[in-house]
C-alpha cells in the first residue's frame, strides 16, 4: 500500500517547488517597479540571506539545497516573469491551463510507471542520476512536471482558491513565515504524538492539521511582536 501511494502521490511533488518560483517570479516586476532596483534587491537579500544563513545543513549538502534543482526552478522563476506581463498573476488563458492539464497529467502518468519499472528492475539509482537510460527518460519526464505541472496548479488554484477571507490578510502576511517555521512545528507534533499508540492514519492528519495552525500562529504573534521580524519573515 506505502508504494503504491508513493507511486501515486510522488509526480505531483515535483510541482511544489517549482510552483513557488512560478509565484515568486510572477510577483517579481510588480514588486521591482514599486520599490526601486536599490530597495528591493536590499529586502530580498534580507529576507532570503538572512533565513539561508541560520538554516542547518545536512546529509544533502549545505543547507540541504538540492542542486539539480535550480536549473528548472530559475527556468520556472523567469517564466513566472515573462507570464506576469502576460497577465498570468490575474488569471492563466484557459486554452493554456487546459494544455498544462493534459501535460500535466501525462507527465505523472510517466513518472509513475517509471517510477514502478525502476523498483522492478532494482534501478532506482540509476534512474535518478548517472549515465543510464532511466536517468535520461526520469529529467525529461520532471521537467514537464515541473514547468507545465506548476503552471497548471496556479491555474487551479485562481478558479478553486481566489475567495476573500475572514483573516486572509492576516494569514498572507503570515505565510512566509509559516513556510520558514513549518519544520519546527511539524517535527515538535511528530514526537509529541510518537509515544502514543494510534495509528499512522490518526496521526497524519492531526500532525498536518496542528502544524498548520501553529505554523501561522507563531508566525502572525512573532509579526506582530517581535520588532524587525516582519522584514526578515
Amino acid at each position: 500500500m506505502e508504494v503504491g501511494l508513493f507511486v501515486l502521490v510522488s509526480p505531483f511533488g515535483f510541482c511544489l517547488i517549482a510552483l513557488f518560483f512560478l509565484v515568486a517570479g510572477l510577483l517579481t516586476p510588480s514588486s521591482y517597479e514599486r520599490k526601486g532596483a536599490r530597495r528591493f534587491v536590499g529586502d530580498r537579500l534580507l529576507r532570503l540571506g538572512v533565513p539561508f544563513l541560520a538554516s542547518y545543513g545536512s546529509e544533502s549538502g549545505f543547507s540541504d539545497l538540492n542542486l539539480w534543482e535550480w536549473l528548472a526552478c530559475v527556468a520556472v522563476f523567469g517564466l513566472g516573469i515573462v507570464g506576469s506581463r502576460q497577465g498570468w498573476l490575474e488569471t492563466i488563458p484557459d486554452h493554456l491551463a487546459r494544455r498544462c492539464r493534459t501535460l500535466t497529467l501525462f507527465g505523472v502518468v510517466a513518472m509513475a510507471t517509471l517510477l514502478l519499472l525502476a523498483g522492478g528492475f532494482d534501478a532506482v539509482d540509476d534512474a535518478f542520476g548517472g549515465w543510464h537510460w532511466f536517468a535520461s527518460v526520469f529529467v525529461v519526464v520532471e521537467a514537464v512536471l515541473t514547468v507545465f505541472g506548476s503552471v497548471w496548479l496556479f491555474s487551479v488554484a485562481q478558479h478553486r482558491l481566489n475567495r476573500h477571507y475572514r483573516r486572509g490578510a492576516m494569514l498572507s502576511r503570515s505565510a512566509y513565515g509559516a513556510f520558514m517555521l513549518q519544520t519546527v512545528f511539524l517535527l515538535a507534533l511528530a514526537l509529541i504524538l510518537r509515544p502514543l499508540a494510534l495509528p499512522a492514519e490518526v496521526k497524519a492528519p492531526v500532525v498536518a492539521i496542528g502544524g498548520i495552525i501553529a505554523k501561522f500562529g507563531a508566525a502572525w504573534l512573532l509579526n506582530k511582536k517581535v520588532p524587525g521580524f516582519s522584514r526578515v519573515l
